[in-house]
């Protein structure tokens, strides 16, 4: 598997897990940086895992390069270790990119989402 230290991504990422263990605790009850596979990992209060996977392109391309890796790290071999699977990036989505995930919900049944960060404001979108 081909990686590459990324920055910006490193900075998104401590930035991203660190607001979810502070704003988001009534969600999460533990939220991890995992090295090498999912990016963070965060477990609900009812035990079910939310895996959140960062790209640094805009929506189209990020979620082309996350969809596999995520699904992977969820499903392989033949398991659900993951209840929701969360496409991040620093790009808000546009209409085309709301119906394309919207689709593929409903098309295949995936727990495919997608949420935008702003570094400078530390905000985090809501899913779409």
């Amino acid at each position: 598997m081909d990686s590459s230290f990324d920055p910006y991504h490193d900075k998104m990422q401590n930035a991203i897990c660190s607001l979810l263990r502070n704003n988001y605790k009534d969600e999460y009850k533990t939220v991890v940086i995992e090295k090498g596979r999912v990016d963070i990992k965060a477990k609900t209060h009812f035990g079910k895992w939310h895996y959140f996977e960062i790209k640094t392109d805009c929506p189209k391309l990020s979620i082309r390069s996350a969809l596999g890796q995520i699904l992977e790290y969820s499903y392989w071999p033949d398991s659900e270790k993951a209840e929701k699977l969360i496409i991040i990036s620093d790009n808000v989505p546009d209409s085309d990119t709301k119906k394309y995930l919207t689709h593929i919900r409903q098309k295949f049944n995936f727990p495919i989402f997608y949420r935008s960060f702003n570094m400078e404001a530390n905000d985090l979108s809501e899913d779409f």
